[in-house]
């Protein structure tokens, strides 16, 4: 009889957990394999870089545009995860077409549709992410950046075995994301359902009108910004960087591999450093890190120097933690997805703001050459932690303290 009553009341706390740690980690495994390598994807067929950087530019773009609908929608939605279901399969969709024949001549337009299409799908799939994890760690009490932790994992074991073999063969992009997509959809399945919180309650929600005059949600939006400017100007760059200083595709997996190492403690007590110190003094570091990080890249003479960028790396992924759980605290409960997709909106504009301006400055500015656009990166992600420090200092964080933890309505590709 208990054993029924168990099973009426659903998964246990730790089964919860056990899943939710399955499923970012697979989850970040994909996203590594269809965010960094997307790039060597196109270079493959001969394209620019102000070409690519068009393209990824205008897919951020698409996904910009078409996300408030996807918010909308999750809200909605009888559940979350159906969202999410549908999102993973049209990537996986878009992907597909990749194996379609395609005459020479048509190549380029041909992988602009394709990349569209993704980024139409891919959209939402971060926020949607942590809305649901975080949601369901609401009911288990377990911290998020264990979780998290899962997500690095998840994507640096991608970038050590995905580079290896698409340095023997690029052609294998697809059918690497296809079956890593299934075994995603899998584990995705079996994750408990979150209600959208307006078909549960049924009463007039505040607009997200009013939800942006909240004051709190804007120093940490236009960090983001700042941030994902700067930094997409010159990643979507690093393995071209990386190979024309003569190190191959497998050498930069281990490299993202071996990038996530110090990752691991700073998530783990990812809630404690916030705690101790702020999301202000966090955030300033991140910024510092940022600009050391870029200024490294650029000055490096050979491709073995890119290792030495592992000793700052771990405290650069506490910018998605500390943003992503302010987010969440300060979203009212119905609006929790909205929130997200607010934040992954300013993303995903900046992103695409950087991804155009780096190939511009690539090819118009510093004459095909990759060093100057790390410059001009670092230098942003400095003047970032200026404006986190003045706007913090002037108006405070949001009142309480960042519940890291998620135990009630309180919440970040590669950094690389």
């Amino acid at each position: 009889m208990n054993s029924k009553k168990n099973k009426a009341e659903g998964p246990s706390a730790n089964t919860i957990f056990a899943i939710i740690l399955s499923w970012y980690f697979l989850f970040y495994f994909y996203e590594c394999i269809t965010s960094t390598y997307w790039v060597k994807y196109l270079d493959a067929y001969g394209l620019s870089s102000s070409r690519i950087g068009t393209i990824t530019s205008l897919g951020s773009v698409l996904a910009l545009l078409i996300q408030p609908i996807w918010g909308a929608r999750t809200d909605k939605a009888k559940f979350k995860n159906n969202v999410q279901t549908l999102a993973l399969l049209g990537t996986m969709a878009a992907i597909s077409l990749l194996f379609l024949p395609v005459p020479v001549g048509f190549i380029a337009p041909f992988l602009l549709m394709v990349y569209l299409a993704f980024q139409f799908f891919e959209a939402p799939s971060v926020f949607l992410s942590d809305t649901i994890a975080l949601e369901n760690l609401e009911k288990t009490g377990r911290p998020f950046g264990k979780v998290r932790l899962m997500g690095s994992l998840g994507w640096a074991v991608s970038g050590l075995v995905i580079g290896v073999l698409l340095g023997k063969n690029v052609e294998l992009f697809a059918p690497l994301a296809i079956v890593t997509g299934l075994g995603l959809l899998t584990i995705q399945r079996m994750m408990p359902k979150v209600p959208g919180h307006m078909v549960k309650t049924g009463r007039s929600y505040r607009s997200m009108g009013r939800f942006l005059k909240n004051k709190a949600v804007y120093p940490v939006l236009i960090a983001e910004a700042g941030f994902s400017f700067g930094m997409n100007m010159a990643s979507i760059f690093m393995i071209k960087r990386f190979e024309l200083l003569g190190g191959s595709t497998g050498m930069y997996g281990l490299f993202l591999c071996l990038a996530t190492i110090p990752e691991v403690p700073f998530l783990f007590y990812g809630d404690r450093l916030v705690k101790r110190f702020g999301s202000t003094k966090v955030l300033i570091a991140v910024a510092i890190a940022h600009f050391i990080r870029f200024s490294y890249i650029a000055w490096m003479p050979a491709w073995g120097y890119i290792f030495g960028v592992i000793l700052v790396q771990g405290i650069l992924v506490l910018r998605i933690y500390c943003i992503t759980t302010y987010i969440n605290r300060v979203s009212p409960p119905e609006l929790k997805a909205a929130g997200q997709m607010l934040y992954s909106t300013t993303s995903t504009a900046f992103r695409a703001l950087g991804n155009f301006v780096g190939g511009i400055l690539v090819d118009k500015v510093f004459g095909g050459s990759y060093s100057g656009v790390f410059w001009v990166a670092g230098g942003i992600c400095l003047l970032t932690g200026v404006w986190v420090w003045v706007s913090m200092r002037n108006q405070g964080e949001a009142e309480g303290p960042v519940q890291v933890e998620v135990v009630l309505a309180d919440k970040a590709s590669s950094g690389s």
